[in-house]
């Protein structure tokens, strides 16, 4: 068995530049793939980058089922007749707009 010294074990880890959160977080509405890709950078270095700032998951499916639920809820307050179920329809697309600003924050929120 090899062993390495001490003196350059940190010689052999892998690096990967420093990414801000705020840069990162540009990014969340495309899948990780198409991140990396205009990052310049291979998924696994994105994914290793995440983990550094808590991210568990690439928030991408999330925050496109809260747009769709978003442009689902606006349709229908479009379409509703009433001003009681529309204000019932606007404190839930209040509150799904809501989550979405929370999982752009922190996207290990639902997990």
């Amino acid at each position: 068995m090899i062993t390495i010294p001490e003196q350059y074990k940190n010689d052999f880890r892998t690096y990967t530049r420093p990414l801000w959160y705020e840069e990162l977080a540009q990014y969340f509405h495309i899948s990780i793939n198409e991140a990396a890709e205009a990052l310049g950078m291979c998924m696994s270095a994105i994914k290793k980058i995440c983990r550094r700032h808590g991210i568990s998951r690439w928030p991408h499916r999330k925050l496109a089922s809260v747009n769709k639920t978003v442009a689902m809820l606006q349709s229908k307050i479009n379409t509703a007749e009433d001003d009681a179920s529309r204000a019932a329809l606007r404190s839930e697309a209040v509150n799904v707009l809501t989550m979405k600003l929370r999982l752009t924050i922190n996207p290990s929120y639902l997990v």
